[in-house]
């Protein structure tokens, strides 16, 4: 027997409890039942409960496609321009040519002197 098969046994043998107690309740309690019922239902109808949920996905929806439409609109159109001046990424480019290249650059080299006597000046 499987767990289902055991979970449906048992709500059968509720429900036939309930069934029985429900068989030997008296007129009076059966009334109010009756009544309390018609009371809630009454009510239900008559107070409608405001739903936000009727608005409140199509308007959030819009909000966030509006949001990313104007995100997206503005760094598209005020992206730095690479080849601009000054701009890190340029320059950052330049470097890598200097890094990338086969041939040695002597740029130490070339300044030596330079470099000397500028050791020279700082120390005195």
């Amino acid at each position: 027997m499987s767990v289902n098969d055991k979970d449906d046994a048992t709500l059968r043998q509720a429900r036939a409890e309930l069934e029985r107690a429900a068989d030997q309740l008296d007129e009076l309690t059966l009334a109010r039942l009756r009544a309390a019922r018609l009371c809630a239902l009454e009510a239900a109808e008559t107070r409608r409960p405001w739903r936000l949920t009727s608005w409140a996905l199509p308007l959030s929806s819009a909000a966030v496609a509006t949001l990313v439409a104007v995100t997206v609109t503005l760094l598209w159109t005020r992206a730095p321009d690479p080849t601009a001046p000054g701009n890190i990424v340029a320059a950052s480019n330049d470097d890598l040519d200097l890094v990338v290249t086969k041939e040695s650059p002597d740029l130490f080299n070339e300044q030596l002197e330079f470099y000397h006597w500028l050791d020279d000046q700082d120390s005195t």
